[in-house]
């Protein structure tokens, strides 16, 4: 008997994705810091758990903190998934697992994996058949509209269901888009019509605005690259004063070099660069900050940003004073 995990979710579901080399501890501590409901690891090989690679079982771990979380794999082996599945369930007891049908990356679909399944989908379901006798806990899966049309996704969804999974999360592309063009959500709340089981979107979300737009029939919605730099679309409406960026920035930091020691501060510094857009003079911020290594470094910089720009506020706010002054009188006037 599975547990009940998806019914003691709130509704509606504000989830981060999971993205490789992205959603790792540190990020998802942030992000469940700024309001998260749900966070995702990020894709490890099925191939790598179920022959004991080491690098496969460090990305299965993470903190109580982090929880509900949900462990995501990837593979096209039915009898290799449900090991992995086995090995996830016992040893790192997340509150639930994920099979990856969507993602687009060249190197994984060339060899099968990922979104290519939408174009085997009976293999799909015999994966998914099969992981789902192996286990207890929670199962979904996060895929996209098709592998070369959108409507592809009402037939996989159904199979999915049917197979055991207990939620599903749709990436409003398909295949052969990869990220190109918009997300279409249409086939996503159409979709939701036709399963019993919890639907999440996902796709585009830049704001925390529009999740309140996207979400219509769906039981959440799952943000992946409109977090990056900001993980306050969780719970703002817009991005906070700098100040409160730089302790975000320089907590996410700890966390990363706390979890990888310098590994963790040199993966940091794309995350840097997406903190920064929008910051005055950020092109001259990147080009120090991808060359950080340490958090002293971080924290220079960025008390450095912050004196200048407080500096052109001060600056704004006298000139704005001034214009408002009446004005002398002109040698004409006199």
């Amino acid at each position: 008997m599975k547990n009940n995990f998806w019914q003691q979710l709130n509704k509606p579901i504000i989830a981060l994705a999971p993205m490789a080399g992205i959603t790792d501890s540190a990020f998802r501590q942030i992000c469940k810091g700024e309001g998260a409901d749900l966070v995702y690891s990020e894709m490890i090989s099925s191939y790598g758990l179920a022959h004991g690679g080491k690098k496969s079982f460090n990305l299965c771990c993470f903190k109580e903190i982090e929880r509900p979380i949900i462990i995501q794999i990837f593979g096209r082996d039915p009898k290799i998934m449900g090991e992995a599945a086995l090995i996830i369930e016992k040893k790192f007891k997340p509150d639930g697992l994920d099979i990856n049908f969507g993602c687009p990356a060249r190197r994984v679909v060339s060899s099968g994996h990922g979104a290519a399944l939408m174009d085997e989908p009976e293999l799909a379901e015999k994966i998914v058949r099969h992981i789902s006798k192996k286990i207890k806990i929670f199962l979904s899966v996060k895929t996209r509209l098709g592998a070369k049309k959108k409507t592809e996704i009402f037939d996989f969804a159904k199979r999915m269901e049917s197979a055991g999974v207990q939620a599903i999360a749709i990436h409003g592309r398909t295949l052969k888009q990869g990220f190109k063009g918009e997300a279409d959500w249409q086939p996503i709340y159409k979709t939701a019509k036709l399963i019993k089981i919890p639907v999440l979107g996902n796709g585009d979300i830049k704001n925390h605005g529009e999740i309140k737009e996207k979400l219509k029939n769906l039981a959440g919605v799952l943000i992946g690259r409109g977090a990056l730099g900001n993980p306050f679309i969780f719970n703002q409406k817009e991005k906070p004063d700098f100040k409160e960026i730089k302790k975000v920035i320089l907590k996410h930091a700890s966390l990363a070099e706390e979890e990888k020691k310098e590994r963790g501060l040199i993966e940091m510094r794309k995350h840097l660069c997406w903190y920064i857009r929008g910051i005055p003079k950020a092109k001259q911020l990147r080009q120090r900050l991808v060359q950080i290594k340490n958090i002293e470094e971080i924290k220079e910089i960025l008390d450095t940003a912050y004196a200048r720009c407080h500096c052109e506020e001060r600056s704004d706010e006298a000139i704005q004073e001034m214009s408002r002054l009446p004005r002398p009188p002109t040698a004409a006037s006199q």
